[in-house]
């Protein structure tokens, strides 16, 4: 059985919104350590991967509609 796009996108959502947190929590008294930095961009790319999943969603669903 495979996995829904949407399903998906949700956990990359989710994922992302974890790392976020825990670049919040390992933000101490500057923004500007290694650990926050590396937490950052990983949840940059959780979500920059959700959306491109959404949009290949409805991509999909729009080729679907058009036959």
């Amino acid at each position: 059985m495979r996995v829904s796009l949407l399903f998906s996108a949700g956990m990359y959502v989710l994922i992302g919104s974890f790392f976020l947190f825990l670049a919040f929590q390992y933000a101490d008294d500057t923004v500007w350590n290694p650990v926050t930095i590396i937490l950052t961009a990983v949840a940059t790319l959780d979500f920059g991967a959700a959306i491109r999943t959404i949009r290949l969603h409805l991509k999909i669903k729009n080729a679907q509609k058009k036959k």
